[in-house]
């Protein structure tokens, strides 16, 4: 038993880096419900490293297809980096709303290997922490789902180091306080005039 904790300790050590990742997420960890009119901010978060399949640009966005919320804005972080030779990334400006159904393009960044030779990839520096803030409002009451979209629709070798499209944040969006009020006193009412008739 214990000759094979032994071999299974090294293979344990061993095991590789889990590799990039991505989510969608509100900002400051809240629940991600809201009240129709409510102005909001979503983070894309996650990790990236030098292990990491090499990309060449970056486009990710973020899509509602039932348009329960309207994008109002995107604000990058610049935070990658490359100490392999002396390119760094382009950071080019966000589109959000973008024209293109209802999408945020919340990260729009290049690998300067794509205008030096269109082939060459540029690995990407160790990085933990926030990519992009989105800000939306909510409108359409119910439970939606936010999608991300990492790859691009090109077929060029724009993704997020190998991160796949996913479906990002269900959301629920509730009526006003002041709808649920008038609602209440509607009820309430019309039980006080059903008592009065009998």
């Amino acid at each position: 038993m214990l000759r094979t904790l032994t071999f299974a300790l090294p293979l344990l050590l061993a095991a590789p880096a889990l590799g990039a990742s991505l989510e969608l997420r509100v900002e400051g960890g809240a629940p991600p419900t809201f009240s129709v009119g409510e102005l909001f901010s979503l983070e894309l978060a996650g990790a990236v490293g030098p292990d990491d399949p090499i990309t060449l640009g970056l486009d990710v966005r973020v899509h509602d297809s039932a348009g329960a919320v309207s994008f109002a804005g995107a604000i990058q972080n610049e935070v990658l980096t490359s100490t392999q030779g002396e390119r760094t990334w382009l950071y080019f400006p966000t589109n959000c709303p973008a024209q293109i159904g209802n999408t945020c393009i919340a990260i729009n960044a290049g690998n300067p290997g794509f205008i030096e030779d269109p082939f060459e990839g540029l690995p990407v520096d160790q990085f933990s922490g926030v990519f992009a803030t989105i800000t939306a409002v909510a409108e359409i009451p119910g439970v939606h789902s936010l999608n991300v979209q990492t790859t691009s629709q090109s077929g060029s070798q724009n993704n997020f180091f190998g991160v796949p499209d996913f479906e990002g944040l269900s959301i629920t969006i509730v009526p006003e306080p002041s709808t649920f009020a008038l609602l209440a006193l509607g009820l309430g009412a019309m039980g006080a005039r059903r008592r009065s008739s009998r």
